[in-house]
């Protein structure tokens, strides 16, 4: 033992070893093996198929009252009357055009008719839902609504705590994207923003808009767990401040409904939690929604909240974006302040935004951008975002370059492929150069 310990410890000992790892082909099968990973889902429960049939996609839970009819303008489409994305429903009403009488109304906006009425000859997105297809509803439709006087803060903080509760109610499966609401708190802030609204005080474009906060970022009154009971247990109770970025969306007058749920100690691209439940994907209840941050992606792509907080080291972000079919936006760290977020957060850590379009994730960006880095040195320099709904033709990326690795671009599914193509072309069309 004294002479294998003598030879091990030699400075030629270490080149002698690399060389036999090498020479014993092992490394070389682990890197060119390739194992079929079929996307599944483990319940936590005893289940059939027949109790998770998959869905036909996510159900919009904000909506006016059925009763209600609205117009507004919509100057980038003038010349549409209104645009119905599903029999006797219409999302997009312009001035002059009214209804017919009876005809239930949900928001709209201009990025709503430049989709729906001119393309510009640009085919749709490979994979994307056909116009007629339920989907989250934007920060510029909530806007307009409040706005027009279509809808309340109040009347859509009712409508998301039911949708929440029925989430979660009856029979398995459940989504589980929230692990807590606090009712009356989302109904006093729904209410104060009401009153903003009436007097015609609104605090900022996001006044009103109902978000969530991962489980894994401090907000005042709710507990941080980051989806353990072990760091609960640490934590000792709720917090008494809330974290930078919560704090400049909740100045800016946006309604915190809870805190969503996540894998389990943060860590994980599943988002499977048996401390309290894997959220589900709302697409596909027999599928995860993605981690860590699964319940926030699964809130925003059911319409239970307008977008949501999460946390980014290695994809916990964009992953169950991507799984959920909504944007996904990490930030580089130190962007946004991690400063309030649970023990999982290590430097690596960036906190990001989960939307239902690019547009919605630009703007709580601009909010959230900055907050809690007065203190840092060197400080990040200031935002600098185009304009978050430009008009047609207009090219706001201009001077702007993407670079794009063709070799890795080219190793997926060729739907995904497709839609990257699709993506690019896109920010041409806005302006940016692609460089290979």
């Amino acid at each position: 033992m004294r002479i294998i310990a003598w030879l091990v410890e030699q400075p030629w000992a270490a080149l002698l070893l690399a060389s036999a790892w090498k020479a014993s082909g092992i490394p070389a099968a682990v890197r060119e093996v390739d194992v079929p990973e079929a996307p599944t889902y483990s319940p936590a429960w005893p289940a059939s198929a027949a109790d998770h049939p998959p869905a036909a996609g996510p159900t919009p839970t904000i909506l006016l009252p059925p009763a209600s009819t609205s117009t507004f303008s919509t100057p980038a489409a003038a010349d549409a009357a209104y645009v119905a994305d599903a029999p006797g429903r219409v999302i997009l009403a312009l001035a002059g055009h009214t209804p017919p009488p009876g005809t239930p109304v949900a928001v709209g906006s201009a990025e709503d008719a430049r989709r729906a009425l001119a393309r510009r000859g640009r085919p749709p997105r490979p994979g994307a839902p056909s116009p007629s297809a339920a989907r989250p509803r934007t920060l510029a439709e909530y806007a307009a609504a409040y706005a027009a006087g279509a809808a309340t803060p109040s009347q859509v903080a009712e409508a998301a705590l039911a949708a929440i509760a029925d989430s979660d109610g009856g029979p398995p499966p459940h989504l589980r994207a929230f692990i807590a609401v606090h009712p009356a708190a989302v109904r006093r802030a729904a209410a104060e923003s009401a009153r903003r609204f009436e007097v015609g005080a609104p605090l900022s474009p996001l006044d009103g808009i109902p978000f969530a906060v991962i489980d894994a970022v401090d907000a005042a009154g709710y507990e941080t767990t980051g989806g353990s009971a072990i760091l609960a247990a640490r934590r000792g109770g709720a917090a008494d401040d809330d974290a930078p970025a919560v704090a400049a969306l909740r100045a800016c007058g946006a309604v915190l409904l809870g805190k969503a749920n996540c894998h389990e100690a943060g860590v994980g691209m599943t988002g499977l939690n048996p401390v309290w439940g894997t959220p589900r994907n709302p697409h596909d209840t027999g599928r995860f929604a993605g981690g860590s941050s699964s319940g926030s992606a699964a809130a925003v792509a059911a319409g239970l909240a307008a977008f949501a907080l999460g946390l980014d080291g290695g994809g916990s972000v964009r992953v169950p974006a991507g799984l959920c079919g909504i944007v996904g936006l990490r930030p580089t760290v130190g962007r946004t302040s991690a400063a309030g977020a649970a023990d999982t957060a290590f430097s690596i850590m960036a906190l990001g935004v989960l939307a239902p379009t690019a547009a919605c994730a630009a703007a709580v960006h601009a909010a959230i951008g900055n907050a809690g880095t007065a203190g840092c040195v060197p400080r990040p320099p200031p935002l600098s975002l185009p304009s978050i709904l430009p008009l047609p033709g207009a090219r706001p990326l201009s001077g702007t370059r993407v670079g794009v690795y063709r070799a890795w671009l080219g190793d997926a599914d060729p739907g995904v492929v497709a839609s990257c193509e699709w993506g690019l072309t896109a920010l041409q069309e806005a302006g940016a150069e692609v460089k290979k």
